[in-house]
Protein backbone atom coordinates (compact mmCIF):
# COMPACT_ATOMS: atom_id res chain seq x y z
CA UNK A 1 0.00 0.00 0.00
CA UNK A 2 1.27 3.41 -1.11
CA UNK A 3 0.56 6.76 -1.79
CA UNK A 4 2.99 8.64 -3.59
CA UNK A 5 3.41 12.47 -4.83
CA UNK A 6 5.69 14.54 -6.46
CA UNK A 7 5.80 18.16 -6.56
CA UNK A 8 7.99 19.55 -9.82
CA UNK A 9 8.27 21.69 -12.89
CA UNK A 10 9.10 22.00 -16.24
CA UNK A 11 9.38 25.14 -18.56
CA UNK A 12 6.34 24.89 -21.31
CA UNK A 13 7.62 24.34 -24.90
CA UNK A 14 8.40 27.20 -27.30
CA UNK A 15 7.67 25.31 -30.00
CA UNK A 16 4.52 27.08 -31.52
CA UNK A 17 3.98 24.03 -34.75
CA UNK A 18 0.96 23.11 -32.68
CA UNK A 19 0.11 20.41 -31.98
CA UNK A 20 3.38 19.76 -30.02
CA UNK A 21 3.65 17.11 -27.82
CA UNK A 22 5.97 17.30 -24.57
CA UNK A 23 6.98 15.22 -22.13
CA UNK A 24 7.96 15.77 -18.74
CA UNK A 25 9.66 12.54 -16.58
CA UNK A 26 11.82 12.37 -13.35
CA UNK A 27 8.54 12.04 -11.22
CA UNK A 28 9.42 9.68 -8.06
CA UNK A 29 8.21 9.81 -4.75
CA UNK A 30 9.69 10.65 -1.04
CA UNK A 31 11.47 6.66 -1.08
CA UNK A 32 12.93 7.79 -4.97
CA UNK A 33 10.35 5.26 -6.15
CA UNK A 34 9.38 6.11 -10.07
CA UNK A 35 5.48 5.88 -10.46
CA UNK A 36 3.40 6.65 -12.85
CA UNK A 37 0.64 9.33 -11.47
CA UNK A 38 -3.24 8.74 -11.55
CA UNK A 39 -4.05 12.72 -11.49
CA UNK A 40 -1.73 16.23 -11.43
CA UNK A 41 -2.11 19.75 -10.22
CA UNK A 42 -0.93 22.42 -12.45
CA UNK A 43 -0.19 26.03 -11.63
CA UNK A 44 1.29 29.04 -13.10
CA UNK A 45 2.25 32.78 -12.86
CA UNK A 46 3.41 32.88 -16.77
CA UNK A 47 6.94 33.67 -15.39
CA UNK A 48 10.09 31.76 -16.72
CA UNK A 49 11.86 31.43 -13.45
CA UNK A 50 10.98 32.01 -9.35
CA UNK A 51 10.33 35.44 -8.29
CA UNK A 52 8.18 38.38 -8.65
CA UNK A 53 6.33 40.20 -11.26
CA UNK A 54 4.00 42.83 -12.24
CA UNK A 55 0.46 42.10 -13.44
CA UNK A 56 -1.54 39.11 -12.40
CA UNK A 57 -1.49 36.14 -14.67
CA UNK A 58 -2.07 33.13 -12.65
CA UNK A 59 -3.58 29.12 -14.42
CA UNK A 60 -4.17 26.37 -12.90
CA UNK A 61 -5.36 23.21 -13.86
CA UNK A 62 -6.19 19.64 -12.66
CA UNK A 63 -6.19 16.51 -14.98
CA UNK A 64 -7.43 12.51 -13.77
CA UNK A 65 -6.68 11.53 -17.41
CA UNK A 66 -7.06 12.47 -21.09
CA UNK A 67 -10.70 13.15 -21.15
CA UNK A 68 -10.61 14.62 -17.90
CA UNK A 69 -9.05 17.84 -17.40
CA UNK A 70 -10.11 21.58 -16.29
CA UNK A 71 -8.29 24.54 -16.32
CA UNK A 72 -8.88 28.55 -14.98
CA UNK A 73 -6.76 31.64 -15.55
CA UNK A 74 -7.02 35.28 -14.64
CA UNK A 75 -5.26 38.11 -16.19
CA UNK A 76 -5.01 41.81 -14.68
CA UNK A 77 -2.53 44.44 -15.83
CA UNK A 78 -1.04 47.14 -13.17
CA UNK A 79 -1.30 50.73 -13.18
CA UNK A 80 -3.44 50.64 -16.26
CA UNK A 81 -6.14 53.96 -17.24
CA UNK A 82 -8.34 51.21 -18.27
CA UNK A 83 -9.03 47.89 -17.00
CA UNK A 84 -6.86 45.02 -18.90
CA UNK A 85 -8.20 42.09 -16.96
CA UNK A 86 -9.96 38.47 -18.48
CA UNK A 87 -10.43 35.18 -17.93
CA UNK A 88 -11.04 31.96 -18.91
CA UNK A 89 -12.06 28.18 -18.04
CA UNK A 90 -11.55 25.39 -20.61
CA UNK A 91 -11.23 22.06 -20.93
CA UNK A 92 -7.74 21.59 -20.88
CA UNK A 93 -4.91 20.72 -18.42
CA UNK A 94 -3.80 24.19 -18.19
CA UNK A 95 -4.23 27.22 -19.91
CA UNK A 96 -2.28 30.51 -20.01
CA UNK A 97 -2.92 33.61 -20.80
CA UNK A 98 -1.19 36.76 -22.31
CA UNK A 99 -0.47 40.56 -21.29
CA UNK A 100 -2.48 43.06 -22.22
CA UNK A 101 -6.02 42.45 -22.78
CA UNK A 102 -5.52 39.06 -22.22
CA UNK A 103 -6.08 36.21 -24.43
CA UNK A 104 -5.04 32.17 -24.61
CA UNK A 105 -1.77 32.24 -25.63
CA UNK A 106 -1.18 28.75 -24.67
CA UNK A 107 -3.12 25.54 -23.47
CA UNK A 108 -2.79 21.82 -23.70
CA UNK A 109 -4.13 18.44 -23.10
CA UNK A 110 -3.05 15.51 -21.05
CA UNK A 111 -1.68 13.09 -23.76
CA UNK A 112 -0.67 10.22 -22.00
CA UNK A 113 0.03 9.76 -18.19
CA UNK A 114 3.43 7.85 -18.42
CA UNK A 115 6.15 5.56 -16.00
CA UNK A 116 7.83 8.01 -14.08
CA UNK A 117 6.17 10.77 -15.64
CA UNK A 118 3.52 12.33 -18.32
CA UNK A 119 2.88 13.92 -21.57
CA UNK A 120 1.09 16.74 -22.75
CA UNK A 121 0.04 18.09 -25.88
CA UNK A 122 0.20 21.84 -26.41
CA UNK A 123 -2.84 22.69 -28.59
CA UNK A 124 -2.08 26.24 -28.89
CA UNK A 125 1.10 27.66 -27.74
CA UNK A 126 3.38 30.75 -27.92
CA UNK A 127 7.16 30.84 -28.36
CA UNK A 128 7.37 32.15 -24.38
CA UNK A 129 9.07 29.78 -21.86
CA UNK A 130 7.03 29.43 -19.17
CA UNK A 131 8.21 27.86 -15.73
CA UNK A 132 4.57 25.60 -15.03
CA UNK A 133 4.74 23.93 -11.88
CA UNK A 134 2.83 20.70 -10.77
CA UNK A 135 2.01 18.03 -8.08
CA UNK A 136 1.58 14.40 -9.24
CA UNK A 137 -0.46 12.00 -7.08
CA UNK A 138 -0.56 8.02 -7.60
CA UNK A 139 0.10 5.19 -5.48
CA UNK A 140 -1.33 1.33 -5.11
CA UNK A 141 -3.33 3.61 -2.44
CA UNK A 142 -5.09 6.22 -4.67
CA UNK A 143 -7.88 4.13 -5.98
CA UNK A 144 -10.49 6.58 -7.68
CA UNK A 145 -9.72 9.93 -9.15
CA UNK A 146 -11.84 12.50 -11.14
CA UNK A 147 -11.67 15.70 -12.43
CA UNK A 148 -15.16 17.67 -12.78
CA UNK A 149 -16.66 20.31 -14.09
CA UNK A 150 -19.73 21.93 -11.31
CA UNK A 151 -21.75 25.40 -11.70
CA UNK A 152 -21.88 27.01 -8.62
CA UNK A 153 -24.87 27.56 -6.64
CA UNK A 154 -26.20 30.73 -6.63
CA UNK A 155 -28.41 29.74 -3.46
CA UNK A 156 -27.59 29.04 0.23
CA UNK A 157 -27.04 25.77 1.98
CA UNK A 158 -24.99 22.36 1.06
CA UNK A 159 -24.74 21.05 -2.33
CA UNK A 160 -24.10 17.81 -3.49
CA UNK A 161 -22.09 16.95 -5.80
CA UNK A 162 -22.54 13.38 -7.99
CA UNK A 163 -21.90 11.61 -10.65
CA UNK A 164 -17.97 10.72 -10.28
CA UNK A 165 -19.05 7.11 -9.79
CA UNK A 166 -17.30 6.64 -6.24
CA UNK A 167 -17.28 8.19 -2.61
CA UNK A 168 -14.72 10.59 -2.62
CA UNK A 169 -12.36 10.96 0.63
CA UNK A 170 -11.06 14.07 -0.33
CA UNK A 171 -12.10 17.55 -2.68
CA UNK A 172 -10.31 20.38 -4.00
CA UNK A 173 -12.46 23.07 -5.59
CA UNK A 174 -11.02 26.32 -7.78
Amino acid sequence: MSFQLYKGSFSKSTNTGVPVDQSVTGIVDAAAASFTPKAILFFTTRQAAEGYAANIRASYGVTSGASNSYSTAIGSDDAVESSNTGKQWASKAITILSAGTPTVIAECDLKTFDSGGFTVTWTTNDATATLIHFVAFGGSDLTNVAATLHTMSTSTGNIGYTGVGFLGEFGLFF
